[in-house]
């Protein structure tokens, strides 16, 4: 059945359509096509043959814009024949279009993964002097992030049961990630860290009773960028790239590389692999003045966790110094 495995919050199925939308409206344009509806094969047609235009990460973003909106009016009755035809061929040459090679790096790889304790401490310092609403916020978001990991969407839905923070994973559509939430034992954090906790939680709590997250998550991003211009100032190496509440996730990654196998640190991040981390993410070196993060995961999680070829190869190395007698 089509899209039988594909499950998307209502969000990400309309960014889709009406990036499809816009697309399609590309696609007629370059291929002079002048009626009011772009067939759904030029579409496809058109997609398929813009070798060397685009980035592998905005190829697979248009083919999922373009997929959904094909498996949308598939559930049309008069326009079943025609997209479900256009669906076949999208999904028969998953290898097209081929990719830009050499292009401008994208905004997401030159983000920073990685700040020192002087660097966290200046933008702290500056975020405490502001004025701003969020700007308590936005300073408690950064220091808990360098140490627990979260996305910061994931700050909008999480909650105290005790010592354990539950956090509801942001990507756990598609099973990306590792479950629908996972448990962070807060349990071994010092009595200051554990009171932000509860701090920033009744701060969000009471930002979201007048304002929506999304307004709430652009005010910290502003503010954090603001901060880290400012406080280049005194430490010039903030000078260029500046850190994100984004950034911290990456610190706490590294951080928990120190201690945790893979399988743990992904665990401890929310995916629902080994992969993620290891590849995506802040290397352990980048650690380097941190201490190793405080937080524990749950050992039942972390056995649900899907290890990759490279990390069961790893494992059965090591096990098994001779190879098996057959």
């Amino acid at each position: 059945m089509i899209g039988e495995n594909q499950t998307r919050t209502p969000e990400t199925e309309r960014d889709f359509l009406k990036r499809a939308d816009n697309l399609a409206r590309t696609a007629a344009v370059e291929l002079g096509l002048t009626g009011e509806y772009t067939p759904f094969d030029k579409v496809v047609e058109w997609f398929q043959g813009s070798d060397l235009r685009w980035k592998p990460s905005t190829i697979r973003v248009y083919r999922a814009a373009i997929r959904c909106a094909l498996e949308n009016a598939c559930k049309n009755p008069d326009a079943y024949e025609e997209a479900s035809a256009a669906l076949a061929r999208l999904n028969a040459e998953p290898a097209r279009p081929m990719p830009a090679k050499g292009a401008k790096r994208r905004t997401s790889a030159r983000k920073r993964k990685s700040a020192s304790i002087a660097e966290m401490r200046e933008i702290s310092k500056v975020l405490l002097q502001s004025q701003h609403r969020y700007a308590r916020l936005a300073s408690h978001m950064l220091c808990l992030g360098t140490e627990l990991g979260l996305r910061p969407t994931e700050w909008s839905t999480a909650r105290l049961e005790g010592t354990t923070l539950v956090v509801t994973n942001a990507k756990a559509t598609n099973s990306r990630a590792n479950g629908e939430v996972r448990h962070l034992d807060l349990s071994d954090l010092t009595p200051n860290l554990a009171t932000m906790v509860k701090e920033l939680l009744a701060m969000i709590e009471a930002a979201l009773e007048i304002s929506t997250w999304v307004k709430i998550a652009a005010g910290i991003r502003h503010l954090c960028s603001w901060a880290s211009a400012k406080a280049a100032k005194a430490v010039p190496s903030l000078r260029g790239a500046k850190i994100s509440p984004y950034t911290t996730r990456h610190i706490a990654a590294a951080r928990a590389k120190v201690v945790m196998d893979e399988a743990g640190v992904a665990a401890f991040l929310g995916h629902n692999s080994t992969r993620t981390a290891q590849s995506h993410y802040a290397r352990k070196r980048t650690a380097t003045g941190w201490a190793p993060t405080r937080v524990g995961v749950d050992p039942s999680q972390v056995k649900t966790v899907r290890r990759t070829y490279r990390a069961r190869g790893e494992k059965l190395t090591s096990a098994s110094p001779k190879p098996p007698e057959i």
